[in-house]
């Protein structure tokens, strides 16, 4: 399969899993159209001295939080509008709290505001690993790969090195 896109993933998904991942994705693509563009040299600099390799043969980085800004307001706009949502359309409203409930469980977001009910206080949480969506992802995932090749198959790492930098 041909493809432009720097991932692709395959296998089955449920109709609902499917419908809040497009919603979810359609909503980082749209992001992603307003902050398009390579990340910037010294980003990209200050991204390779945070990359480390623990003891664990996991990667860790240091991850480049921003300034939030008036994200936080744009953040609690949307949690009320998809509430709205939701009192419009309970099958959503029961899908996407089985979605983000389980989300929550995995315990690796990035800053979300959420609540259960509109009756219940707004929580805010923090990443702890890195998510979907964040800006420097692809940049990070490139560069484990790059590591392990180079780690790992060290006689086979420039042909594989050469397919990971096309």
């Amino acid at each position: 399969m041909s493809t432009r896109a720097k991932f692709c993933l395959f296998g089955s998904v449920g109709v609902a899993s499917l419908m809040i991942w497009y919603v979810h994705m359609k909503q980082e693509w749209e992001r992603e159209k307003l902050h398009s563009g390579v990340i910037k040299d010294q980003e990209r600099q200050r991204l390779k001295k945070a990359l480390e390799i623990s003891m664990q043969s996991r990667f860790t980085v240091k991850f480049p939080f921003r300034e939030l800004g008036s994200s936080k307001d744009i953040a609690m706009h949307r949690l009320h509008e998809i509430e709205r949502r939701f009192t419009e359309k309970p099958s959503l409203s029961t899908v996407y709290h089985k979605f983000m409930k389980n989300y929550l469980k995995l315990d690796q977001f990035e800053r979300i505001i959420w609540r259960d009910s509109p009756f219940t206080p707004i929580q805010d949480f923090r990443l702890t690993r890195i998510a979907y969506g964040s800006t420097p992802v692809a940049y990070l995932a490139d560069k484990c790969l790059q590591q392990l090749a180079i780690q790992e198959q060290p006689l086979g790492s420039k042909a594989a090195l050469k397919e990971l930098c096309r």
